[in-house]
């Protein structure tokens, strides 16, 4: 028995975000009673502990629980044949960060949420230039696959201001400084690479915008490769 389940309190996966998971494994076969207080307590615990998001999977056979858990504040985040996953933001002060469930509509062009997210998550400014790559992962978060891009930008702003609660840490490094890094990883390193290649062959795959096939419609962004005159800061702005 772990020091948590002696205080009556539940087990769960901690995450780099200060969130918790709680499965089926760390609380059993209770009855609703029990869960009830196990659970209330520990949202009580979580919260004065600095805790964030927790994520709460309940079984498709312990669905007696499921009343318990949106009387405590949970909501409904996504569903599979066999269980339901619930979600609770704890903080009061900072807006909900949990991710919503994934599908494969994106209502968000590419280029847009790679300027927004650069800014919220460093303060920097920056105007967007090309994909640099991107890999498809299968069977990724909650069992489905995940597509994961990574940009150039060109910064407009140098001063940052980290959102530690989405980051670490941050600093500006010469590109060869940090593929030579030891602590660089291997897709990193790639990453770095496909821009150092990009700057000796001056293509790059680039947003344009075309008419959409549909009438009424805005126009569509496709990203083709192109090339690029490099210039002291990387490749020109790209016409999004």
């Amino acid at each position: 028995m772990s020091a948590n389940e002696a205080d009556g309190l539940l087990d769960g996966y901690e995450d780099n975000f200060k969130g918790i998971t709680v499965t089926q494994r760390h609380y059993g076969d209770v009855s609703p009673e029990v869960f009830h207080k196990r659970l209330s307590l520990s949202l009580d615990t979580w919260k004065s502990n600095g805790h964030r998001g927790i994520w709460l999977k309940i079984p498709r056979d312990q669905a007696k629980l499921i009343p318990i858990a949106t009387e405590l504040g949970f909501g409904f985040h996504h569903t599979r044949d066999d269980y339901l996953m619930l979600t609770k933001w704890l903080p009061t002060d900072e807006p909900n960060k949990l991710p919503s469930f994934a599908t494969h509509y994106v209502g968000e062009n590419l280029s847009q949420t790679a300027i927004r997210e650069t800014f919220e998550e460093t303060g920097i400014k920056a105007e967007f230039v090309s994909v640099l790559m991107f890999r498809h992962m299968h069977d990724y978060h909650f069992g489905a696959g995940d597509l994961y891009f990574c940009c150039l930008l060109r910064p407009l702003t140098t001063n940052v201001t980290m959102d530690t609660t989405e980051i670490a840490d941050v600093k500006w490094m010469d590109v060869n400084e940090y593929i030579d890094d030891p602590n660089t990883t291997a897709v990193n390193r790639m990453i770095a690479e496909s821009y150092r290649d990009g700057l000796k062959s001056g293509y790059f795959i680039c947003p344009e915008r075309t008419p959409h096939y549909l009438q009424n419609k805005a126009d569509q962004v496709v990203y083709r490769v192109k090339a690029l005159e490099p210039d002291g800061l990387g490749p020109p702005k790209a016409n999004m």
